[in-house]
């Protein structure tokens, strides 16, 4: 693609787009970052089987296996998706899992080249990473086509719509946002924000929104920066998504933001609680308006896949 042609973000919802305008943002306020890990996912509030995961938004599932990206101590190496699943408690939610998924090409190889490690991993519920290696082992999930009554039908879709058969309208999500950061001094900071829609009776999920504001707010900066060619994702150029997504969504009424920041994170422009819309319940800790939706009140988080981690 020429440089100087229309212009192309290769990546702009919820990931990529606002969580690699996260680690930039994070990356550039703080120095001496050894690590930055994040936890992305849109999950159901209440599991149910057989995966623990319902589809709020989009058409097909997120069970195909591919290669997942990471940069580990300076080198990109590629993992099986759905394999090295770690823990992730977010109190008011609870014990999720988390695998190396979401990471581009482009963020491995070439971006923010002075952090060592940088991980993307999604949660889901616990039990989601064995049902898809189980329905995939079981050859569930494969092209193969079957005759169904007088139609030729792949295995996979028929997996998909027994799996998918429930309306999305019956499930209500919530979206995680976790980013974990360490210095080189082994100084930690995280930041946790749980994002569900205030709307979902009128059709509008967490997911939804999370992907669609991020999209609005890159649309917005390459307009107003008149930026030309392929831009990807982890671009600095595209650093302000994040703060501006954000502040549309703690300054609105479609979505309640419940976040904490603590540690390195606490006193950053974008994570900070100098970003608070109400007055904070304890330090590091704040909503982006009361509490009308079912929005803990206390937040905390334990990771066994915290950053540095491999």
């Amino acid at each position: 693609m020429p440089p100087n042609g229309p212009p192309v973000v290769l990546g702009a919802g919820l990931e990529p787009g606002l969580v690699e305008s996260l680690i930039s943002l994070a990356a550039a306020e703080l120095d001496g970052l050894e690590s930055i890990v994040t936890h992305c996912g849109g999950i159901p509030k209440i599991p149910e089987p057989p995966l623990n995961y319902a589809l709020a938004f989009g058409r097909r599932l997120p069970i195909g296996q591919r290669p997942a990206l990471a940069r580990v101590n300076g080198r990109a190496v590629t993992r099986n998706r759905f394999e090295s699943v770690s823990s992730l408690f977010v109190e008011g939610v609870g014990l999720l899992e988390a695998y190396d998924d979401a990471m581009v090409p482009s963020t491995a190889a070439s971006t923010h080249l002075s952090i060592p490690t940088i991980r993307q991993l999604t949660v889901r519920w616990p039990g989601f990473a064995d049902g898809v290696r189980m329905l995939h082992r079981l050859g569930l999930l494969s092209d193969e086509e079957v005759e169904i009554g007088s139609a030729r039908l792949r295995v996979k879709h028929v997996t998909e719509a027994l799996l998918t058969r429930r309306s999305p309208k019956e499930h209500d999500d919530q979206v995680i946002l976790d980013v974990a950061i360490e210095d080189r001094h082994r100084k930690p900071g995280r930041w946790t924000c749980i994002l569900r829609s205030a709307l979902q009776e009128r059709g509008f999920s967490s997911m939804a929104i999370a992907t669609a504001v991020p999209v609005a707010a890159a649309v917005e900066c390459v307009m107003r920066k008149q930026l030309r060619g392929a831009i990807h994702p982890g671009e600095a150029t595209l650093a302000e998504v994040a703060s501006m997504a954000l502040g549309k969504m703690r300054g609105s009424r479609m979505a309640v933001l419940a976040e904490r920041a603590t540690g390195l994170l606490e006193t950053t422009t974008i994570f900070g609680a100098g970003n608070a819309k109400a007055e904070n319940t304890a330090r590091g800790q704040r909503t982006s308006k009361p509490c009308t939706a079912d929005v803990p009140e206390r937040m905390g988080f334990l990771s066994s896949g915290y950053a540095g981690s491999p």
